[in-house]
C-alpha cells in the first residue's frame, strides 16, 4: 500500500512539473559581443553594473572588465607581484570598487577603471559566494551549518551575521549552491537543497525565514555518506540531485523583488525555475520557467551567455540580455 502511495505521489509531482514547464516568453533587448582577441575558457561568471561588465574566467585564471568604453584584463601583478592568480569570482561594489575572490590570497581590490588597489587581509576565510555592496557579505560552511559573514572592503572580517544549520550536512558541505545578496541593509540568503528564503536585517538583527511552493520543488530526502573516496563524489552528488531540486543562485531583480533560481532534475532532463519574491515579506508572487539557466539577473534583465564555434579560435561569445514579455 505504501509503495502504491509513493508511486502516486511521484507521478503527481512529475505531472505537475511537466504542466508548469512551459517556458516563459522572453524578448531580446540587446547583445554584447566579447572581442575575439579576449580568448575565454569554458567556465566563467559575470557581474553587470550599469554599462560595466565583469567576467571571471575560472578556466584561464583571468578577470576581464568592460568599462562601458573599452575592455581590459585586470592584473593584480601591478600592485601585488610575485604570486599566481587563481580568481574565483569578481563583483562590482556600491563604492565604485571591484572585489575579486581568489584561491591563495583570498581577495583583491581594483578601482572601477581596472587599476589595481591591493590585496585584502590574508587571515580571513574566503566566502563561497558573496555580494559586494558598501561592504562584503558572503557565506562559508562546514558539516554543521552555513555561516553568513561580513567584511569591510579591505577584507577585515566584521563577524558572523547569522548561521543556519544543515539538515543534510554532508551534501550541503560538498555541493556548491545557494545564493546571497543584500538590499537596503537586509541580507537575503538561500541554501542549495532547501525550499526556504532567509532574510536578516543588519540593523534590527531580526532573522526571518519563509518556505516557498513545494509543489514544484522536490527537496532531497537522504544525505550522502561522510566517509567515501573523493573520486566517488560526482557519483554521490548525482544520486542526490537525480529527480530532486537544487538552488543555484539568488539575485535582486529590482528594488522591490528578488528571484531564486533552481533546477528540477528529472532523469537526464532538467527544468529551471525562477521564483520572483517580494523583498518585504519573502512571499512568491510569480514563477518563471527557463529553457536554460540564466547566467546573471539584474534590473529585470536576464542575461545568457551564447557561444558559437565552441573550441575554435574564431569562436563568437555574446552576452544576450532579455526581459519577460509583457502580455
Amino acid at each position: 500500500m505504501q509503495k502504491s502511495l509513493n508511486l502516486v505521489l511521484i507521478i503527481t509531482f512529475f505531472v505537475s512539473i511537466s504542466t508548469m514547464a512551459q517556458p516563459t516568453e522572453l524578448v531580446e533587448i540587446k547583445r554584447v559581443k566579447i572581442p575575439e582577441e579576449l580568448f575565454l575558457g569554458g567556465f566563467f561568471e559575470i557581474d553587470i553594473q550599469d554599462e560595466r561588465i565583469l567576467i571571471s574566467d575560472n578556466s584561464l585564471n583571468q578577470v576581464v572588465l568592460f568599462t562601458g568604453k573599452e575592455w581590459k584584463v585586470l592584473d593584480p601583478e601591478e600592485c601585488h607581484p610575485g604570486f599566481k592568480f587563481y580568481p574565483w569570482k569578481a563583483e562590482f561594489g556600491d563604492n565604485d570598487e571591484i572585489f575579486i575572490t581568489n584561491s591563495g590570497i583570498w581577495g583583491f581590490r581594483f578601482k572601477k577603471n581596472g587599476d589595481c588597489v591591493g590585496a585584502v587581509q590574508e587571515k580571513s576565510i574566503m566566502p563561497e559566494q558573496f555580494d559586494y555592496g558598501k561592504d562584503i557579505v558572503g557565506f562559508s560552511k562546514d558539516f554543521i551549518k552555513y555561516d553568513i559573514r561580513s567584511w569591510d572592503k579591505k577584507g577585515e572580517e566584521k563577524g558572523i551575521a547569522f548561521s543556519v544549520e544543515n539538515e543534510f550536512p554532508n551534501a550541503e558541505y560538498r555541493f556548491t549552491g545557494g545564493g546571497i545578496f543584500e538590499a537596503d541593509n537586509i541580507i537575503y540568503f538561500t541554501k542549495a537543497f532547501e525550499p526556504v528564503i532567509y532574510s536578516f536585517n543588519r540593523k534590527t538583527k531580526k532573522l526571518v525565514s519563509k518556505g516557498f511552493n513545494s509543489d514544484i520543488f522536490n527537496p532531497i530526502s537522504v544525505d550522502i555518506s561522510k566517509d567515501f573516496d573523493a573520486s566517488k563524489l560526482p557519483k554521490e552528488i548525482g544520486k542526490i540531485i537525480k529527480n530532486n531540486s537544487v538552488v543555484y543562485n539568488a539575485y535582486q531583480l529590482n528594488k522591490n523583488s528578488g528571484v531564486v533560481l533552481f533546477n528540477q532534475h528529472v532523469d537526464k532532463k532538467s527544468v529551471t525555475f525562477g521564483l520572483i519574491f517580494k523583498l518585504s515579506d519573502l512571499s512568491v508572487k510569480k514563477t518563471l520557467v527557463f529553457e536554460t539557466l540564466p547566467d546573471f539577473i539584474s534590473n529585470n534583465e536576464f542575461v545568457f551567455i551564447e557561444r558559437e564555434n565552441d573550441g575554435y579560435e574564431d569562436e563568437v561569445i555574446e552576452l544576450v540580455f532579455r526581459r519577460v514579455k509583457r502580455n
